[in-house]
């Protein structure tokens, strides 16, 4: 197969993982792969233990045929169940190291369930399992792979992780350096803002004296007014009089010259009614209607000489009344 070949084993092997997450990678293969050997010998000796201690006869009927294989089945059932059990509760543990671990650090990890599933994945895998077993190799005791367990993340390159948090520390200092000096140039143009604040109160002060300077000032101009305004106070009264009795006869003149404007206009809108209904009378309009009222008053006088033939006239007469 392709998978056995040295040339592809680097390219199939890649899980994108560092060389420690990939080491650690393979030690837990090893330890599964382990676990599946033990796992294989139990159910060859469990044929093993039918066939030596059970298959002692020369024949054996149907029956106990049956027999036989019906409790080697319920042997070899449970012996994987127990196996299947153990490993899902391996799986529980290793997941509960990788988040005991990411909680230390204030992080939270995500299980993407769909991604166990990915067949390229697992060919992947499946060939890092092939090319970390050698068959000419005896296969690892369980001691073995015990000394590669692994490690707490405060055992794991303490330098690596020492870098990373100085790099951090540095970054954070460079951060505060920039802060310190944007305070001390938000201090500079607080001081800026004092100051100018200060002027404007100052301009302020000066502005209000010279407000009540004015207002002074003006009361006592106002003062003076007064007096003059009470002197003078007669003499704006005989203007008054004098203007409202030429402003009353210019009004009694102005509403004698409107009546006389109405009642021309009146004359005149009589005269235009009077020519109008004339020039009516004159259209054939006019004279067919004539025409028609006449008609109809003597078909009226022709029914009441048909009624005097056949009813009294003074019945008549009161019905008219």
């Amino acid at each position: 197969m392709e998978d056995d070949k040295p040339s592809n084993q680097v390219v199939s092997t890649d899980l994108g993982l560092n060389d420690h997450h990939q080491s650690i990678l393979k030690s837990y293969i090893q330890f599964a792969r382990y676990l599946r050997q033990q796992n294989l010998k139990s159910v060859e000796l469990s044929f093993q233990d039918v066939i030596e201690s059970r298959l002692l006869e020369a024949t054996y009927t149907q029956s106990e045929v049956s027999q036989l294989l019906h409790n080697l089945k319920q042997l070899v059932t449970l012996d994987i169940e127990n196996e299947l059990i153990n490993v899902s509760h391996i799986n529980c543990l290793l997941l509960k190291q990788l988040f005991t671990q990411a909680e230390k650090w204030y992080l939270y990890l995500n299980i993407d369930i769909s991604e166990i599933q990915n067949k390229h994945l697992l060919e992947v895998v499946k060939s890092l399992d092939t090319a970390s077993s050698n068959p000419n190799e005896p296969s690892p005791t369980l001691a073995e792979i015990k000394t590669h367990k692994l490690q707490p993340l405060e055992q794991i390159h303490i330098e690596k992780i020492s870098t990373i948090l100085k790099s951090e520390i540095e970054k954070l200092k460079a951060a505060n350096e920039m802060f310190v000096t944007q305070n001390e140039e938000l201090k500079e143009e607080n001081g800026k803002l004092k100051q100018q604040r200060e002027m404007l109160n100052r301009m302020m002060d000066e502005k209000d004296k010279e407000m009540d300077k004015v207002v002074k000032e003006r009361m006592s101009e106002d003062k003076v007014n007064t007096d003059n305004n009470v002197t003078n106070q007669k003499e704006v009264d005989t203007v008054l009089r004098d203007f409202e009795q030429v402003l009353s006869e210019q009004l009694s003149d102005e509403l004698d010259r409107m009546k006389k404007e109405i009642s021309k206009a009146q004359a005149q809108l009589q005269l235009a009614e009077e020519e109008l209904e004339r020039k009516f009378n004159q259209t054939m309009t006019y004279m067919n209607m004539k025409k028609m009222i006449q008609k109809k008053n003597d078909q009226v006088k022709q029914l009441r000489e048909s009624l005097n033939k056949y009813e009294p006239s003074d019945k008549i007469e009161e019905e008219m009344e």
